[in-house]
């Protein structure tokens, strides 16, 4: 795909910047919606608390002059109009579903950012000549369904089918969750939208600790890792703990242990940039006193070079195969996710770069270890992303943190580059 955007010169938005106020109330409004009573955030698609979150964001788009529809998986979309209607629109945004006892920024500050920057936009009388649309992204975290399924619906690379027919661990199906908000799928857009979407980029918090660290405003995405998540099932034979000899045994939980260990080693062999994680052990029947007859383990690996993270899962799934030799036990691997490392459009970094600078920001070039609705979108057009600060790296957490004139700083550099590559 050839990258033809240039950096544009003057501002349109320069008389006035966004509003930390504004952005701290829109967050902590939203982050009511599915609060807990450890004081997290737990907000998963299609619960009462995703459709009022939904109606919630649906209505600050509508009270900003956007023009709003949901698409047949579930993606919001918010259109701020342009002089030639035509033309493939700007597009930005990001989710606003979490995790368990998450905090209240991952994924909403590219959303309610992105919804702050046309109310500066709408300040400052500007018109661009592209359309520019805020869009939110149903299920980037994947607790319940297949994870980034809007995006990659809108990206063209999962059909409506699949996705509307897929199943959730309890057996429910997507397309009766969704219905269960009051709006019937049939009457729906279609979300693909291969060669109808000029650029995206998205705001977001950064999930690391390097640029508070460093004292920085802003981070410029240059590439986000690429992911192998996959879950391995062990079965062994339960037994009394105290009158199986251990050289009979056939013990599920040791081969899990075995797993966990042996993705540690592993991943710090190869050494940086390669992170490697096991999320979640289950075992059964998770009794002191009985062997394990069944384990579970999710292992999720990341690089951002692809041959290194392709020979890395595959040296991790040969070691799980030896380990169940090793232990006697039976084993099965499900690959659950499969991306390729994924760059951004270096012309849009340098977009980026050139407002990021016109708005006094401090700002440096990294990598995204996380993944994001980006890596789905950059399979279609020109993608950038801009990070703002995470105290002390927190994310996925409740303790997760942005300082509110940080989120500010980032909504003034995303207004800006989405003046400069709307013109």
């Amino acid at each position: 795909m050839r990258d033809t955007f240039k950096p544009k010169t003057g501002s349109v938005a320069s008389q006035m910047r966004s509003s930390a106020d504004r952005i701290k109330g829109d967050l902590e409004t939203l982050g009511e919606i599915g609060k807990t009573e450890a004081g997290g955030v737990s907000r998963f698609i299609f619960t009462d608390e995703d459709f009022e979150a939904r109606r919630f964001i649906t209505g600050l788009m509508q009270s900003v002059g956007l023009r709003t529809v949901s698409d047949k998986v579930g993606n919001i979309i918010g259109r701020r109009p342009g002089r030639n209607e035509d033309l493939p629109p700007v597009m930005t945004g990001s989710h606003i579903d979490t995790v368990p006892n998450a905090g209240i920024f991952d994924g909403c500050v590219g959303v309610v950012g992105a919804i702050e920057a046309m109310r500066v936009l709408n300040a400052n009388g500007v018109t661009s000549n592209r359309p520019i649309e805020v869009v939110v992204f149903n299920n980037e975290e994947g607790v319940r369904f297949e994870p980034l399924a809007g995006s990659k619906a809108m990206a063209c690379q999962a059909s409506v089918d699949s996705i509307l027919n897929s199943r959730d661990r309890d057996g429910a199906l997507f397309r009766e969750a969704f219905e269960r908000g009051g709006q019937r799928i049939d009457g729906l857009p279609s979300p693909c939208r291969r060669g109808r979407v000029r650029a995206f980029v998205e705001l977001h918090i950064e999930q690391g600790p390097i640029l508070e660290k460093k004292g920085l405003d802003i981070g410029i995405v240059g590439a986000i890792f690429g992911i192998r998540q996959f879950l391995t099932s062990f079965r062994g034979v339960a037994g009394h703990a105290g009158g199986t000899p251990m050289s009979m045994r056939k013990d599920a939980v040791l081969a899990a242990a075995k797993t966990v260990v042996a993705v540690d080693e592993i991943t710090k062999r190869y050494g940086p940039p390669a992170v490697g994680t096991v999320g979640s052990v289950r075992v059964y029947p998770g009794v002191v006193n009985v062997i394990g007859e069944q384990s579970e383990v999710s292992v999720d690996v990341r690089d951002s070079d692809g041959s290194r993270l392709r020979s890395r899962s595959g040296e991790v799934k040969r070691r799980i195969k030896a380990i169940a030799r090793a232990t006697s036990t039976e084993f099965e691997i499900v690959d659950r996710l499969e991306i390729d490392p994924t760059a951004m459009s270096r012309r849009i970094s340098r977009v980026i770069e050139v407002c990021a600078k016109r708005v006094g920001a401090r700002y440096t070039h990294l990598d995204s270890g996380p993944y994001h609705d980006t890596m789905m979108m950059a399979k279609i057009t020109k993608c950038g992303m801009i990070f703002v600060p995470s105290r002390d790296g927190a994310s996925h957490s409740r303790k997760e943190f942005t300082e509110w004139r940080q989120i500010a700083k980032g909504v003034d550099v995303l207004s800006e580059t989405l003046v400069a590559l709307s013109k």
